[in-house]
């Protein structure tokens, strides 16, 4: 019983002392990771929200006006909520003739463009982030969300 207890004890301690030794190896990385030159740093968090649609039947003419119709709906959705700084960083758009492969099929709109496109853009305040999400989300896009945090010093 007497050597079970022992047993028990010196487990404890080589737990707490591997425990102990993870803790200060990251306090040592974290020393490690600080300016050596006395510089100022904070943590800057970016939020990069991307927006899709697929399969948007379109003509032509009207590809350019619906790809700024988007970007104008998702500036009044940011708008509503109060955020002002999107950054638009990418507006991509592919524009597919549909013929039906070449068949003749009688009474049907054979002849018609189907538009792919995506946006995105940057948030600077990364909190608001997940609620524009939603917003866009409800309003029928498809979104992702990516969060970005680096060191900045000065």
């Amino acid at each position: 019983m007497k050597s079970l207890k022992l047993l028990t004890l010196a487990t404890t301690a080589l737990g707490l002392s591997f425990v102990t030794t993870a803790y200060a190896k990251e306090a040592v990385a974290r020393k490690m990771a600080a300016p050596q030159d006395g510089s100022n740093c904070s943590l800057v968090e970016n939020a990069n929200i991307g927006i899709n649609f697929s399969n948007q039947q379109i003509s032509l003419s009207d590809a350019k006006d619906y790809m700024s119709k988007k970007r104008e709906e998702v500036e009044a959705a940011a708008a509503q909520m109060g955020i002002e700084d999107l950054d638009f960083q990418n507006i991509n758009y592919s524009i597919y003739n549909h013929n039906n492969g070449g068949c003749n099929i009688q009474n049907s709109n054979s002849n018609f463009y189907q538009l792919n496109g995506n946006m995105s853009f940057q948030l600077q305040d990364s909190e608001k982030a997940t609620d524009l999400m939603e917003k866009l989300g409800d309003l029928g896009y498809n979104v992702n969300l990516n969060m970005n945090a680096y060191r900045q010093c000065q």
